[in-house]
């Protein structure tokens, strides 16, 4: 395989791509959701969501509804005709499903109050990373449907998706609350430790923050440049490589690895933003070839 394939890749391979990350994020999380830790998850944010707080109920039926949602719509994006009426309804439901998440932003512990508030993002950086995963769903409703307007927000959304995980959090690294929050999952880590050995706690936080801005604007570069456009491309599927060896040196599961705690499942959403980052990537490369 060229490199000449990596400038131009086909549009079916970035939708397979796409849409089997995606189908296997719905089966796992899906499953979950049936487990303490799915309803422990609803209970956390709806207890504390501004719109629902004063329900005052238990969230874990809520947590079984979204699991078998989520196994339906797997099950209809696993068909292989992409142009079916259910095909499409469970590309649009997925859409809807993980683009209602980001509501959660008006939850109260999203913001640190020790730090001050905003810009100090902290179990929401989770939940930022919903608005490229919903651009991935609707990208694949838009496959399904050929519709260009649903095309070109699913690409707006992956991209501004892309840019606030990889430049809030990236930009977060050089600061001491995140600094100290990636310590457990770097310093224990094969691939990153040896940055607390060179550079320390903060200066390592500090690298990790400054290759994320370099690949974001590598990325976002792709419709000047395909050459660092790709490299940005490879830079966060290296990211989300990376971000997964961490479940293997900290308790990113419970009783086995397939069972995802919060922090596992925080960490397999990277998956859908190379996804994100990939449509993009595909879409604005395609596009320089037809102005050429």
């Amino acid at each position: 395989m060229s490199l000449s394939y990596f400038y131009n890749i086909p549009e079916r391979h970035v939708y397979t791509i796409a849409n089997w990350i995606m189908v296997v994020y719905l089966v796992w999380t899906g499953v979950l959701s049936f487990g303490e830790t799915g309803s422990q998850i609803i209970n956390n944010w709806f207890t504390q969501h501004l719109l629902f707080a004063k329900v005052g109920t238990q969230w874990t039926l809520l947590a079984w509804v979204i699991g078998a949602v989520k196994i339906v719509i797997a099950i209809g994006l696993s068909q292989r005709n992409r142009h079916s009426r259910s095909y499409q309804w469970s590309a649009l439901v997925a859409f809807i499903l993980l683009i209602a998440p980001t509501t959660l932003l008006l939850t109260n512990p999203v913001w640190v109050a020790s730090y001050g508030g905003f810009p100090f993002i902290g179990s929401g950086q989770g939940i930022i990373k919903y608005f490229s995963m919903a651009g991935v769903a609707l990208y694949l409703y838009a496959s399904s449907t050929s519709s260009q307007v649903c095309r070109r927000i699913a690409i707006g959304l992956c991209i501004f998706g892309v840019a606030i995980v990889m430049g809030w959090i990236g930009a977060m690294k050089f600061t001491a609350y995140e600094a100290q929050g990636i310590f457990p999952l770097m310093s224990t880590n094969i691939f990153f430790s040896w940055t607390y050995t060179v550079w320390g706690t903060q200066g390592a936080s500090n690298f990790i923050g400054i290759v994320e801005l370099i690949f974001l604007v590598s990325l976002l570069l792709a419709p000047v440049s395909k050459r660092i456009g790709l490299f940005g491309l490879a830079g966060i599927l290296a990211t989300a490589i990376g971000t997964t060896t961490f479940l293997f040196n900290t308790p990113g599961y419970d009783l086995f690895i397939l069972d995802l705690n919060t922090t596992g499942q925080f960490i397999i959403k990277d998956w859908l933003l190379f996804a994100a980052a990939l449509i993009f990537y595909s879409a604005v490369t395609r596009r320089q070839e037809s102005t050429t």
